[in-house]
């Protein structure tokens, strides 16, 4: 079995290369599998950047929902 590098992503923004206006596909294949990277990297990015905020209230029950 190969060994998983510790990755330390807390906020979407630590997934986003600022400089290049593009997806950290490096950090996103360390802690998604492919299929999930590969949706992931195809969410268009907000620009100009933004500080981060909430940007969905919590549900006592501790579920998101996403809509397809």
């Amino acid at each position: 079995m190969n060994e998983v590098e510790a990755v330390n992503v807390w906020w979407v923004s630590d997934v986003i290369d600022k400089e290049a206006g593009s997806w950290k596909l490096d950090v996103l294949s360390r802690i998604f599998p492919p299929k999930v990277c590969s949706r992931i990297s195809c969410l268009p990015l907000n620009l100009p950047w933004r500080e981060d905020r909430w940007a969905w209230a919590a549900k006592p029950k501790g579920v998101f929902m996403e809509k397809h």
